[in-house]
């Protein structure tokens, strides 16, 4: 099919005199409003002719906005703004803006997130690394077991995990020691924590009698190595400790 030639409109040669003219209402209608009667040649020219006029507007206007894109390409300039530099020091101060300045803010955050001095320099730690890391404080590498005791090298946390057991939280919380233990058929006696602490302890107890009663303890000489308790009659007793 040839091209259309959309300057060529439908009766653009009769006099503007003799062009009929639809009434809004005509328009809306449609043929209904001649009613039996056959529309006038005239009318039939001026519907083509609008027809005509409108399809060359759109015409136009596709036109122009092609022509303004091949000139916008055609441009070595026009593209400029694309290839654009990160400021990673140009800190974000809301979420609309520029692409430009956007990439930078972005550029920005992942510096202050990895604290490294550009924000195409590789980050002190992975989110993998990390990962890892925090895995092998339960598990792994940095714990090792010798039977019931259990060193976390990391951290430097040791703990024995038995009856009577403890956890010392290490150096970095103050040497901070948790103690616990089960006694079996005793009425007063002297408890010796599983490990000594460096200065002292307090320690709380709760006993339960055979009949299922509970029992009266009495803790007392709280020190570094232990404490003396006290009961009512013979029963089982749990206790623990916070040692410093």
């Amino acid at each position: 099919m040839a091209t259309p030639d959309f300057t060529k409109i439908w009766g653009s040669n009769v006099a503007t005199s003799d062009r009929y003219t639809f009434t809004d209402s005509d328009y809306l209608q449609g043929w209904a409003y001649v009613g039996s009667v056959p529309p006038a040649r005239e009318a039939f020219d001026t519907l083509f002719r609008d027809i005509d006029t409108k399809m060359a507007y759109l015409n136009d206007e596709l036109k122009n906005q092609s022509d303004a894109a091949n000139e916008h390409d055609a441009n070595a300039a026009a593209h400029n703004a694309m290839a654009t530099t990160a400021d990673d020091t140009l800190v974000p101060t809301s979420d609309t803006n520029t692409i430009r300045d956007l990439v930078s803010n972005l550029a920005n955050r992942i510096k202050a997130a990895t604290g490294a001095g550009g924000w195409k320099e590789a980050p002190a730690a992975t989110l993998a690394s990390l990962s890892t890391m925090i895995a092998n404080l339960a598990t792994g590498a940095d714990v090792t077991w010798d039977g019931k005791k259990f060193t976390n090298h990391r951290l430097g946390i040791t703990g024995l995990m038995d009856q009577n057991g403890y956890i010392c939280f290490g150096p970095n919380c103050g040497n901070l020691i948790i103690q616990w233990g089960y006694e079996i058929n005793v009425k007063t006696g002297n408890i010796t924590y599983p490990i000594s602490s460096e200065t002292a302890s307090i320690a709380l107890a709760t006993a339960t009698s055979y009949s299922g009663n509970a029992a009266s303890v009495t803790t007392s000489d709280c020190n570094k190595d232990g404490f003396l308790f006290f009961m009512d009659y013979t029963t089982n007793f749990r206790w623990t400790a916070l040692c410093w």
